[in-house]
């Protein structure tokens, strides 16, 4: 099941926003239970193949709003 998360801590996009910048927040990792349980804890992780995931996502997402940027010009 794919479903969104809301996290209630701060993001580092406050001082954008705080200067005027839209800033949302993104985080398209999929973690497992035992995962999110680590979650700012002494020992928090993820797996290696669960990063290489998330670090594909943004790429594309970044890529993909560039190139829209650049059609719109």
């Amino acid at each position: 099941v794919v479903a969104p998360f809301m996290s209630s801590g701060g993001t580092d996009s406050a001082p954008f926003r705080g200067r005027g910048t839209k800033a949302y927040g993104f985080n398209p990792l999929v973690a497992t239970e035992a995962e999110m349980s680590t979650m700012h804890g002494i020992d928090e992780r993820i797996g290696v193949e669960r990063l290489r995931q998330a670090l594909q996502i943004h790429y594309e997402t970044i890529a993909s709003l560039v190139r829209h940027a650049k059609e719109n010009r």
